[in-house]
């Protein structure tokens, strides 16, 4: 909700706690796919736009749904 309303400073110490902390029980990724994704949002707001593909690639390397992702990625190149 953080981000979506604007509060990025928030926004960032979520997704870095979730990324730090355990993952959720039902969860089987090795990491948390769901702050990858936030921090991608939050790289490409800044214009880091390398590294917000970096967590994009982790994120689809542990099979996270590639339909979304890609349209992400996708969205990301074209703004190199």
């Amino acid at each position: 909700h953080y981000y979506f309303a604007g509060d990025k400073a928030n926004a960032f110490k979520l997704f870095r706690d979730m990324q730090e902390g355990v993952n959720c029980c039902q969860c089987y990724y090795s990491v948390c796919v769901e702050a990858l994704v936030g921090k991608a949002l939050m790289l490409e707001d800044k214009g880091s736009y390398k590294q917000a593909l970096e967590c994009l690639e982790r994120v689809l390397d542990e099979g996270f749904d590639p339909h979304i992702i890609n349209r992400f990625v996708n969205r990301i190149k074209e703004k190199m």
